[in-house]
This record gives structure tokens, sequence and C-alpha cells, in this order.
């Protein structure tokens, strides 16, 4: 797994890749489905599989007093 907090820190010759982003405030049956597609998809193409999410989660950065806890880092293959 590797963990990239800005975009400035993805090495240049990443490769191509097939990618879901979202808020992932928790996984549930939905997230787990949304990432189990990308990795499928991404096995299928012989590609890098990524999760892009949010820190802070939007609902705190738009003032939302009742935010989700959110993910410390998502898996990528």
């Amino acid at each position: 797994m590797q963990i990239f907090r800005q975009l400035a820190e993805v090495p240049a010759d990443y490769g191509p890749s097939i990618a879901t982003i979202g808020n992932f405030d928790g996984v549930h049956r939905g997230h787990q489905w949304v990432i189990a597609e990308v990795v499928a998809r991404a096995r299928e193409l012989g590609i890098r599989s990524i999760a892009i999410t949010f820190d802070p989660i939007p609902r705190e950065s738009f003032g939302q007093s009742r935010a989700s806890p959110s993910l410390p880092a998502l898996r990528k293959t």
C-alpha cells in the first residue's frame, strides 16, 4: 500500500491506473462494492487500482458538526 498526501508526491512514472473517488467515511456494503469493482477492473486491465479520499472529509470542511469517522487509509493494489 502506498499513501500519497499530495498530487506532487505521486511519482511521474506511476503508470496507468483506474480510480474511484469518494468520501469513504466507512466501509459499508456500498463502499465495498465500489472498491471491489475498481480492483477487479484494474486486474482485468493489468493496471493499478486507486482509492482517492479526503482528509479532512468534506463535511468537516463545510462546518457540519456530525461528521462520520473517516478511514485512516485505503488499500491500493
